[in-house]
């Protein structure tokens, strides 16, 4: 076996731990790790499998290479983490009941988005300064977590029309960076 198809089966096989993982977590979660996991398996695997055929040469393969391997030092720190994570959390803090898990502050969701709102309404001003561009474009994560929060509020409240509005408000963000950033 060549080493980077050897690597790509080790990397297939963490990811494969960190799903496995999940369901022995002690503390609730809304599922961020395994979706990182996801998005990273998504993004990467494919590309590094189509370099381990022995057909293909595309002549770059050192830095595939090298982003494959950084990708695999980032999921060995990320199992570590969560797992770690977990046990220390379960530790300290004890268990946590589901209801429990879902108090949050109330206020949470309009915050994101005011917050969010007043960045992008700046942006065109703020852009221009490169140090403060990074604090406009926090905002527009903020304005993106604020409409992901109403709508996972308003679904825990079985709130159907509140959730079918944020979701098409959410339909707002794909659309507005396809024609203001482009491809």
């Amino acid at each position: 076996m060549n080493e980077p198809l050897l690597n790509l089966v080790i990397w297939s096989l963490l990811i494969y731990i960190g799903f496995a993982m999940v369901p022995y977590r002690r503390m609730p979660t809304c599922g961020m790790p395994l979706m990182y996991l996801f998005v990273l398996y998504l993004n990467h695997w494919f590309g590094a499998a189509i370099h381990c055929l022995p057909w293909y040469d595309s002549g770059v393969y050192e830095f595939v290479y090298l982003g494959f391997e950084q990708s695999f030092i980032g999921i060995c720190g990320l199992i570590a983490g969560v797992g770690l994570g977990s046990f220390l959390a379960a530790a300290f803090i004890g268990h946590l009941h589901r209801s429990e898990a879902h108090k949050s502050n109330p206020l949470i969701v309009e915050v994101y988005v005011i917050t969010g709102l007043i960045f992008f309404l700046a942006s065109p001003v703020l852009n221009r300064i490169p140090s403060v561009r990074t604090f406009a474009s926090a905002g527009w994560a903020l304005l993106i977590a604020g409409v992901c929060l109403g709508a996972w509020r308003a679904a825990i409240q079985g709130r159907k029309g509140g959730l079918i509005a944020w979701l098409a408000l959410s339909a707002f963000f794909p659309a507005y960076s396809l024609i203001g950033d482009g491809f």
